[in-house]
């Protein structure tokens, strides 16, 4: 059985209240009591809980019934209906502000107080339903994981959860005093404008932007904004924070740049190393050829200097470019800094001045030598950028010192360090910029000329190796980095070996593989110069048939590993499946596929890169020579 509605009535004619409880009692209502006073009434209701209270306008009280209503309205969710026998302009717009759910002039019909009681239930109850269903929806935005705000067509934020409170670090006041535009970063009026335009013309869009947090951290945020066409207009925004995702795709992006560099780099080395490979190499048998004190010989011995730092150069590119698994071993700083110097200097103005001071008793270290090329000429470059091109100046200062306990610009146990300064003239960094050189992606550079990678890979670099970084900066006088790592003990000084030291010869026959005819001469003569007898071919699979008709008439195989046709991994493993013996010394200007472990699995003995010196291959063929006929011996034996 549906249970009936119960009402309270407030009412200063008491025949008026008897007569109305058995108007209600007919259409199947109950009353749950009756005053005349309005301040009974704030009482009576607490205990009694009516569905709905009808109120007299004009009581005989301290408090008329407008007043006594505007209380109940304010403490208990109760519709009231007034009743009235007369009402003023006065009095009607007194009724309206406490938010009445009806109406009724007295006398009134019972219809038409079943029709204003039934009308305000219905309106309250609907009220109630939009009320639980917007604290519900405000509940499910509160706790999503993306922020969210509402604004005005104009941008001024109405609502926001607390996910983007928590975001960007403005409490809810904070943010409802705020615009859209507060929180945009180096966002232009014109492109916001655009922006709206665009939401305004959709009714829903999606973009990026960039929002400034209350600690000035910029972070990278998807906003997905609908338009509501509601109290002139509204804008509903769901925000989701994308800082790590982009950062993540730019971490990916620089490591496929920096794989195509390496790829790149490798290219250029084996070509750039096969063009050196004859220079060097013909340039070295004449400078044997030739008089010392020949004019010929200072010009032939400056092409053999030049090819030699052309194969340096090679070198420090593929030092920079190849990302391979690090390794920390004793390494001397000396010769990395002058490598990169002389790197450097061809890629710098000439206006830029570059000194260095190189202390040559420095101790060896425990560090990678291709990250700390990297260390360097990150710390290089970046002195580089800082400085002017008209009045610049980089210095780099190599020094062995000593460390005690209340040094203030490293917090290292104290003992003997080697100090790798890198200083320049240049505009200085800021207080505040100091604090974030070392974040990832952090850069004050203008956009194209730098990832923000440099100083906290340098930063992680140097602590692996147990080392420290410093920075000093002052504004428009230059900047100081310092790299402090551990010294190792001094290592005794070995014997260099004497370049006019005579090389072994033999009379040993050799077979000499390579596709560039003046790389197979080059190293045919030199061999034939060495006592040798010589035979080269620039043709694999030539090479091949030659060795398979008369497998023992060479001692010794020279072959170059990239070549069209068959490769010399290839040609290794099929001059081994026809005579198993047979001693093998791969040459390459550099190949991926190709390392002195690869090498010695396939069966080679070993593998010699280019170009290739002539102490170097005359050593090495007498080496595995004098090696096979000591295997041979003892198999006999």
């Amino acid at each position: 059985m549906k249970k009936k509605k119960r009402i309270f009535i407030v009412e200063d004619d008491l025949l008026f209240i008897r007569t109305t409880e058995k108007i209600l009692k007919k259409l199947n209502y109950e009353t749950c009591g009756s005053t005349s006073s309005g301040e009974e009434a704030l009482e009576m209701i607490k205990g009694v809980s009516p569905d709905i209270i009808l109120m007299d306008i004009q009581l005989k009280d301290k408090i008329d019934g407008i007043e006594t209503a505007a209380r109940i309205s304010k403490a208990h969710k109760i519709p009231i209906v007034y009743l009235t026998a007369y009402a003023s302009k006065d009095f009607v717009e007194r009724i309206k502000r406490t938010g009445p759910y009806g109406y009724i002039l007295k006398p009134f019909k019972d219809a038409e107080l079943q029709t204003a009681i039934e009308i305000a239930l219905y309106r309250h109850n609907m009220e109630k339903k939009l009320l639980e269903s917007e604290e519900k929806h405000k509940s499910i935005i509160q706790t999503a994981m993306d922020g969210f705000f509402l604004a005005d067509v104009t941008g001024k934020l109405l609502e926001v959860n607390d996910t983007y409170c928590n975001m960007t670090g403005y409490s809810r006041d904070e943010l409802l005093s705020m615009g859209i535009q507060d929180l945009e970063s180096v966002q232009k009026d014109s492109k916001r404008f655009v922006n709206l335009n665009a939401i305004l013309e959709k009714a829903e869009t999606r973009f990026e932007f960039r929002n400034r947090c209350k600690d000035e951290k910029i972070i990278d945020v998807e906003a997905s904004i609908q338009y509501k066409p509601l109290d002139g207009g509204r804008l509903v925004v769901f925000v989701k924070d994308i800082t790590d995702q982009k950062t993540v795709k730019k971490r990916l992006q620089q490591a496929q740049k920096m794989e195509s560099i390496g790829n790149l780099a490798g290219g250029i080395a084996h070509d750039f190393n096969n063009i050196l490979a004859p220079i060097i190499g013909y340039s070295e048998l004449l400078l044997y050829d030739l008089p010392e004190e020949s004019p010929q010989n200072t010009k032939v011995r400056n092409i053999y200097n030049a090819g030699i730092r052309g194969a340096e150069l090679v070198n420090q590119i593929l030092a920079f470019s190849r990302q391979e698994e690090h390794r920390l071993i004793p390494i001397r700083l000396q010769p990395i800094v002058k490598e990169v110097v002389q790197l450097i200097k061809s890629t710098i103005p000439t206006t830029i001045e570059i000194h260095t001071e190189i202390e040559r008793t420095c101790n060896r270290v425990m560090a990678d030598p291709n990250q700390m090329h990297q260390v360097l000429m990150n710390l290089i470059t970046n002195a580089k950028h800082a400085v002017s091109e008209f009045n610049g100046r980089i210095d780099i200062t190599l020094s062995a010192i000593d460390l005690d306990a209340d040094n203030p610009d490293f917090h290292l146990a104290p003992g003997k360090y080697v100090s790798l300064s890198v200083s320049d003239n240049g505009h200085g960094i800021s207080k505040e910029d100091l604090n974030k050189i070392f974040e990832p992606y952090f850069t004050t550079k203008e956009k194209g000329q730098g990832t923000g990678l440099g100083l906290s890979v340098v930063f992680g670099i140097v602590a692996e190796c147990g080392g420290e970084l410093s920075v000093q900066s002052e504004a428009d006088k230059g900047t100081t980095f310092t790299i402090c790592l551990p010294a190792l003990e001094q290592l005794e000084h070995r014997n260099v070996s004497n370049e006019n030291e005579r090389l072994p010869e033999g009379d040993e026959r050799v077979m000499v593989i390579d596709d560039e005819a003046p790389i197979a001469g080059q190293i045919s003569e030199t061999l034939v110069r060495l006592g040798y007898s010589v035979e080269s071919f620039t043709n694999g699979i030539e090479a091949l048939e030659k060795f398979e008709g008369s497998p023992h008439a060479y001692d010794l195989v020279i072959t170059d590993m990239t070549m069209p046709q068959l490769t010399g991994d290839q040609v290794t493993s099929m001059l081994l499946a026809i005579r198993d013996d047979i001693p093998i010394i791969i040459c390459t200007g550099f190949s991926e596929i190709i390392n002195e472990a690869r090498a010695k699995i396939i069966g080679a003995k070993a593998l010699l890169m280019k170009p290739i010196l002539r102490p170097v291959i005359a050593k090495t063929v007498r080496n595995i020579l004098d090696a096979q006929k000591k295997e041979t011996r003892s198999g006999k034996d």
